[in-house]
């Protein structure tokens, strides 16, 4: 049985990009779904569940620091690694801050981002899994409200945790 490697979402105005991309990162995935813009990311992030997203800064319609901005309003906790064209160092402290886990200029080195996606994708999966588990310890009907109240607090403390690791990296 082999394992699971993760579901990846490449967000990209650029068609050719997309496609360069999504070649590159074949091997790191078990799928790779694309969006055009921050906007279309933002649907397919409603109708699939994602690892992890690596996603351009500067696309029309919606950034990727509006893309960012809008899944922390949502309460989306899927890492986001940034890519740009272009060295900004004011966009790459907002989309950190809005938790992007990394930020890489284009042109990237393939091997780094294949290895900072890895590392992402691993991530993003285990938060699904340790919210799973806590998900389903706390489902079972057998458990004293202590019990469940104290689940309540680790799935709290968890998602504490990943803002503190994110503002960590940011440093």
């Amino acid at each position: 049985m082999t394992t699971p490697k993760g579901r990846l979402l490449v967000v990209d105005d650029e068609p050719v990009i997309l496609e360069i991309l999504k070649a590159m990162l074949d091997d790191e995935a078990d799928s790779i779904e694309t969006a055009q813009n921050g906007s279309i990311a933002l649907e397919k992030m409603t109708e699939m569940q994602f690892d992890a997203i690596v996603s351009d800064i500067s696309m029309p319609q919606m950034t990727g620091i509006q893309m960012l901005a809008e899944m922390r309003q949502r309460e989306i906790d899927i890492p986001v690694v940034i890519l740009t064209s272009y060295s900004d160092k004011g966009n790459m402290l907002k989309a950190l801050r809005l938790g992007a886990i990394d930020f890489l200029e284009k042109p990237f080195d393939p091997d780094k981002l294949c290895l900072v996606v890895r590392n992402t994708l691993d991530l993003g999966m285990a938060y699904k899994n340790c919210d799973a588990e806590l998900n389903e310890i706390y489902k079972d009907n057998k458990l004293s409200p202590e019990a469940q109240q104290k689940i309540r607090d680790i799935k709290s403390s968890s998602r504490f945790l990943r803002k503190s690791m994110q503002v960590g990296l940011k440093k």
